[in-house]
């Protein structure tokens, strides 16, 4: 957490988010280590030890949880947005537990943040902080947090929505506004069911009493008997999985794979997991991935354990697809997943080899074995869908795994920059870019020195990934490689192909170092015909303006 280089602390503070609970004084220096670096100067630092004391301090005791929240309320100003993120999230995990007084400080501030309107995560972890941290705060202040949270039911992102109408249904207060609005998204059938439910369980705790004016007693009667009719027709549906024709079971099945976090409707899939039909297995088990996504810890085991049972030893290839899609987008990672996917890499249908290793991918996390399965199954492939669902899963699996492996796998995925297939190369040049996150310095210098090269291929699709790649990863390299690939990227702006002048541009906006000639180069696209060059140049001179308020702030 010393380190001169800032990349370093920053996966320095990473890594200590994953400290088991088990070994409580090595949790609590690693406590005291991030709270010093939440004054680091690096933003990157900044937000890598907020979200580490967000995993680790539930576990701690009472007194450095304090010190801990006494640091992080600061950053909910901090001028970096992934920073205020992090910081309402950590203050979310570790305050059910402080004393009131502290939680009421932590309120108004988060209040405060969701007023100013912050970027999607920041939206999404204030109201999840606001809804863990709540109990005995004042009604004159959650009412001031019903405020700004009511504008969240109406945020494009889902998330955020659930977490809003989560934190509203918590506060049990009564401003008027919040019931028809509540009530809307209930009767909306294209709003998520997740979030139909939160906000089903945030009406239900506003009481519909006498008090409450009559056209508002009407919406919220309306949209409870709307929730019940669902209720009755989803029972039907599962009435359905049980009819004798595989059709209209499947045609069930399809209808309530909307039913998102149902443990009922996930139990009467799981039955069908056994069925006789094919057809009605391969609909089950996708329909599985998509409700199995929002179930508690407990379930989601549950379910990728019959998944897994029915991946292994159905005789249907298409059935053992649909499983490994399912097993991926659930993403719930245990050794019996690991072991199912790894021996379905080497099955003979390629479909199954390119689902297992997507869902490996998916899953990601650190397993040696998954690394040299994924490698080898690279160097013997021949399908480019399997070679590029390898590659990307490598970039998942492979970065926190011991650096001999490392080398090999970067050998592996190097060699595919001359295959025919774009998916393939895009796959191999986006996994070096996972992979140099967790890479010690000498690996990091082979991967750059691997992708640099590219920027000046004569295929767009490449010089536009290396480019987007290269710009994700360039804001934690050194200066000189920095402004080495800068010095490359500029000349960039300048092609005759939109999708290369785009991405150049982004790519200099992400490493944010205004080297001679960059600025003048990315004004000179301000009113390029492209639309979405513009919009790239946009973005990247601003981020370049704000990284130089940055640098003065932390000066």
């Amino acid at each position: 957490m010393r380190d001169p280089v800032a990349s370093v602390r920053s996966a320095a503070a990473s890594a200590l988010s994953n400290i088991s609970a088990d070994l409580g004084a090595v949790r609590r220096d690693a406590c005291t280590a991030l709270i010093g670096s939440l004054n680091d100067c690096s933003a990157n630092v900044r937000s890598s030890a907020a979200f580490a004391l967000g995993m680790i301090g539930t576990d701690l005791p009472t007194e450095n949880r304090g010190e801990a929240f006494r640091a992080l309320i600061p950053l909910l100003r901090d001028p970096n947005a992934r920073v205020r993120s992090d910081a309402a999230f950590a203050l979310g995990s570790i305050g059910r537990e402080l004393p009131l007084a502290d939680r009421i400080t932590a309120f108004r501030e988060l209040t405060h943040l969701l007023r100013r309107n912050p970027d999607t995560d920041t939206r999404g972890n204030a109201a999840f902080a606001l809804s863990m941290i709540r109990e005995d705060v004042p009604e004159a202040d959650r009412r001031n947090a019903f405020i700004v949270l009511i504008p969240l039911l109406g945020d494009g992102d889902a998330e955020v929505k659930r977490y809003a109408t989560n934190a509203l249904g918590y506060m049990g207060v009564q401003p008027e506004n919040a019931v028809a609005t509540l009530a809307g998204i209930i009767n909306d059938n294209q709003v998520p069911q997740s979030v139909r439910t939160a906000a089903l369980s945030a009406l239900r705790s506003i009481p519909t009493n006498n008090q409450m004016p009559e056209g508002l007693r009407t919406a919220a009667t309306t949209a409870l008997r709307s929730i019940e009719e669902h209720i009755r027709s989803r029972n039907t549906l599962i009435e359905a999985l049980s009819s004798t024709s595989p059709q209209d079971r499947i045609s069930a099945i399809e209808t309530l794979s909307s039913e998102t976090g149902s443990q009922e409707v996930f139990n009467a899939l799981t039955h069908l997991l056994r069925d006789g039909n094919a057809d009605v297995r391969r609909a089950a088990s996708s329909a599985l991935g998509r409700v199995g996504q929002d179930l508690s810890e407990t379930d989601r085991t549950e379910a990728v354990n019959g998944l897994v049972r029915s991946f292994l030893h159905d005789e249907s290839a298409d059935v053992r697809t649909a499983t490994a899609n399912a097993l991926g987008s659930i993403g719930h990672r245990t050794p019996e997943v690991i072991r199912g996917l790894m021996t379905s890499l080497g099955n003979s249908n390629v479909n199954v080899r390119e689902s297992a290793a997507f869902a490996l991918g998916n899953i990601g996390g650190t397993s040696r074995n998954a690394s040299i399965a994924l490698t080898l199954l690279l160097t013997g492939e021949n399908d480019p869908f399997v070679m590029g669902s390898a590659a990307y899963a490598l970039g998942r699996v492979l970065p926190n795994s011991p650096e001999g492996l490392r080398g090999t796998a970067v050998s592996a995925l190097t060699s595919l920059f001359s295959n025919d297939n774009t998916y393939v190369r895009n796959s191999a040049i986006g996994a070096l870019g996972n992979i140099w996150q967790n890479s010690l310095e000498a690996g990091r210098r082979e991967i750059v020195n691997e992708l640099t090269p590219l920027l000046s291929h004569s295929n767009a699709n490449i010089r536009n990934s290396a480019a987007l790649t290269l710009g994700n990863i360039g804001e934690n390299l050194p200066y000189t490689a920095r402004r080495n690939i800068a010095n490359v990227l500029i000349p960039l702006l300048a092609n005759s192909d939109a999708n290369t002048r785009s991405s150049a541009a982004r790519s200099l906006g992400n490493i944010g170092l205004d080297v001679p000639g960059a600025r003048t180069a990315l004004e000179g696209l301000l009113n390029d015909p492209d639309a979405d060059v513009r919009l790239s140049v946009e973005n990247a001179l601003q981020q370049m303006r704000q990284d130089h308020q940055n640098s003065i702030m932390d000066a």
